[in-house]
Order: C-alpha cells, then sequence, then structure tokens
C-alpha cells in the first residue's frame, strides 16, 4: 500500500529565482523547517538563489503537496519525495519529483496510461481552486471534490484512465519498473507545446 509504506519519504519544494529581487510568497500547507503549517510567509531571493521548504513530518499525510507558492517575477518550482517505497519491497527507495508548470497551464482533461509497476501506479490530483470536481472514464457523477491545494489519490491498476474536472487541476502520475519508483507531473490532454 503506497500510503503506508512510503512513510520514511523526505518531501520538500525548491524555488530557483530567475531575477534579482524576486520577492516569493509561500502557505505550506504543512509545517515545514522553520515554518508553520498556513501561515504565509515572503522571501526574496536574487538570480539563480534557491530556497527549500521541506516537511518536519516524514509520514505521507504531512508532505508538500499544495502549498501555495506565488512570486512577482518568473520563477521554476520543483518537488520532490526523498526515499520513496511502495508496496512490500522495501528494498527499492528512490527519489521522485518533478518541475511545476504554472496554474494557467494545467487543464481539466488527462490520460493516465500504466507504467511497468508492480504493485499498482498511483495517481495524485491536485485542485487549483475551490469545489473542484473530479471525474473518472467519462463518469457524469463525480468521483470527488476539492478546494485548493487539496489532494486526491487513486490507484491505476486498469492499462488507462481518463481524467477529468471542471476546473484546472495538477496529476502527478506514479509509476516506475519493477518496484523503481518515479514521479512525472503529467501534461494536459491538449497540450499541443509553445
Amino acid at each position: 500500500n503506497w500510503e503506508t509504506n512510503n512513510q520514511f519519504a523526505n518531501s520538500s519544494f525548491d524555488i530557483v529565482a530567475t531575477e534579482d529581487n524576486t520577492t516569493v510568497t509561500i502557505t505550506p500547507s504543512v509545517d515545514i523547517l522553520g515554518r508553520t503549517a498556513g501561515v504565509t510567509y515572503s522571501v526574496v531571493l536574487d538570480r539563480g538563489q534557491c530556497y527549500s521548504g521541506a516537511s518536519v513530518s516524514k509520514f505521507s499525510s504531512q508532505h508538500v503537496g499544495g502549498s501555495h507558492i506565488t512570486s512577482d517575477k518568473p520563477i521554476a518550482v520543483t518537488f520532490k519525495d526523498d526515499s520513496l517505497v511502495a508496496g512490500d519491497n522495501d528494498d527499492c527507495r528512490d527519489l521522485g519529483g518533478d518541475q511545476l508548470v504554472p496554474v494557467n497551464l494545467v487543464g481539466t482533461e488527462y490520460i493516465v496510461v500504466r507504467g511497468n509497476f508492480n504493485p499498482e501506479d498511483e495517481i495524485f490530483i491536485t485542485a487549483t481552486e475551490d469545489n473542484t470536481q473530479i471525474f473518472r472514464d467519462g463518469g457524469t457523477a463525480p468521483l470527488t471534490f476539492l478546494n485548493a491545494g487539496e489532494i486526491v489519490n487513486l490507484s491505476l491498476s486498469n492499462d488507462n484512465v481518463y481524467i477529468t474536472s471542471d476546473k484546472p487541476i495538477y496529476v502527478i502520475h506514479a509509476t516506475g519498473n519493477s518496484c523503481e519508483v518515479g514521479l512525472a507531473l503529467l501534461p494536459k490532454l491538449n497540450c499541443t507545446g509553445s
């Protein structure tokens, strides 16, 4: 079971400024080192400087997903979980993560294709707006409702799944090869490049 066996993973986000004197405003979803969940604060970074926010807890329910980050100039944000374990194979521990895209680039329609992972692949959906409805495989009844920053976890035991929503969402796919874990932020279905 993914949720109970990845409790040793360290979760964090890294923010890199692309211009001098960039003000970054952060509201962490959980307690991070030196900061309290839900309390907004700001840091000022110069070009190339990095700020990292790491969860104080190693339990999966206390990972940094859903934290809110904004800035007055362009930044790059990467999320990561270290020492991820899925299933019963404690020998496979991996770093997983990806660079995020701005909220205006995420969508409402995604297809997730199963990898070569054992056990089941996992899907993590994060809402960007309150009262977001999530649908699975063309269903008309919402699978769940999420508020901004809330996350739902779905298992992928079939070859693929079709995920839609009524408001923009982030979709992260956890898959891999055998028991080796990897994470990737998925592009929206109608992503045609820039």
